[in-house]
């Protein structure tokens, strides 16, 4: 159960800071 956690965790930080990339961009834009 912990590795399933592990991973879902990762997934989440991925989204968060692939948002916050394009969020950047954007503003830069």
């Amino acid at each position: 159960m912990s590795v399933l956690r592990r991973i879902w965790t990762q997934s989440i930080l991925v989204r968060v800071g692939v948002a916050l990339g394009v969020v950047t961009l954007i503003a830069l834009a």
